[in-house]
Parts: C-alpha cells; structure tokens; sequence
C-alpha cells in the first residue's frame, strides 16, 4: 500500500518493476498540497485498494508524466482520477498522441505554488525530463535522473547495471550518450543545485534519505568537466 515518506510526501511501489529485462524497481510519488490537492508524479498501475488510499489523500488534481518513458500508465491514472489534469514532458504528446492531454509541463509560475517546483532538465531532447523539489519537506521527486540500485539481482540486472549504470547513486550511461546541449543540462543542475534540498526520492532505487544534493552534485559531475 503507500507509504509515508516524509511529510505530504508518498509513494507506491512497484519492487519487480524491469527495465530492458533488469530488475530497476518502479515507484510513484505523491504530493500533497497545502489545500489537499495531490500530485501523482509517474503514475503506476493501481488496484482498486490503492486508487481509494490515494483518494483518502486528498483530490488528485494532476497526473505528471515526467518524461519520454514514464507514460506506460498514465491511461489508467486517468480512468482513476478523471477530474485531474495529466501534464506531459516536452515531447511525450507526439510519442502518445492517443492520450488525453491537458497541457504541458512548465516551470513558469510554478503551477503547484511555492511548496512544490518543477524544474526542468535540458539539454537530453531524448529524454526531457522535469523533476520536482517540494521546499517544505526539502525533497527532490525525480524519474531518471538519479538512480540508487542497491543490489544487482539475477543475471539481467547485473547485465544493466555493468552496462548503463552503477550501484549505489547514479546516473545511467545512457544520460551521457543522450545529452545535446552541455551548457543547458549544466545550467539545468546548477539550478537544481541552488535549490535547498536534502533527501531525493526517485521512481528507481532506495530513497536517499539525506545527502540527496551531495549525490546529485557527484553524479552529474561529469557535465561540469568539459
């Protein structure tokens, strides 16, 4: 069922989540607002169970589609919580043109209020992920941007992680290979970094309870290099 991260901070897990065979995880994050509102930031399949403990949150009121790839269950997401709107990436309403949209993802004005801001990663036109900070709780909400694997089970998994990633704190290979503009993506983290946040909860991995900025900064040091 959900469970609490933090304050007005939730997730549902999917632990057999796979990714190219790999066992990854899965995870979706809810936020709630000030006024009740929630959140859903890369939605998973729900049961009936799970959509009414979702309920008993707060009125969904958006369902973010953070990037390229976390759209597989937006469709159910919306047969769930018909009233919210499901804001997409750059990109993802050509890719899924079949869904119904309500509008872009942006940064300007800050949809949510100053309790939870997204933050838009450029730079990886292949992936154009946004990612979220929630300033009360000091939390960074992020689909691929981080991973935190921390073990490699079964043969499929030690594959990936050999070839796209590490365990522990990281970023996939496939960021590096995928990155266009250098100067956007570094005045994306620089952004991001100025930001005051200390845990980091991602849709991949065990959550970084604290000294989520410090392993941010480390693994996206590499675009600072050159």
């Amino acid at each position: 069922m959900l469970r609490d991260i933090t304050d007005n901070v939730f997730a549902l897990e999917r632990p057999d989540f796979r990714l190219l065979g790999a066992n990854v995880g899965g995870r979706m994050v809810g936020v709630r607002l000030p006024q009740g509102e929630v959140v859903l930031y890369s939605p998973v399949r729900l049961t009936d169970e799970e959509a009414e403990a979702v309920r008993a949150r707060g009125n969904v009121t958006a369902i973010v589609a953070p990037n390229k790839y976390h759209h597989l269950y937006v469709a159910d997401a919306q047969d769930r919580f018909p009233e919210a709107a499901a804001l997409f990436a750059p990109g993802l309403e050509k890719k899924r043109s079949d869904l119904d949209w309500s509008g872009p993802l942006t940064e300007a004005d800050g949809p949510w209020g100053e309790d939870l801001v997204p933050h838009f990663v450029g730079g990886f036109p292949a992936i154009n992920e946004f990612v979220l900070v929630h300033r009360p709780s000091r939390t960074l909400i992020v689909a691929d941007l981080l991973f935190n694997l921390r073990a490699a089970r079964g043969l499929a998994t030690r594959i990936y992680v050999r070839a796209f990633a590490d365990l522990g704190p990281s970023q996939s290979k496939l960021w590096r290979l995928a990155v266009r503009d250098h100067n956007a993506a570094r005045a994306s983290i620089e952004r991001l970094l100025n930001e005051d946040f200390d845990r980091v909860v991602m849709c991949h991995g065990e959550v970084i309870d604290s000294g989520g900025r410090e392993a941010l900064e480390r693994t996206c040091g590499w675009l600072f290099k050159s």
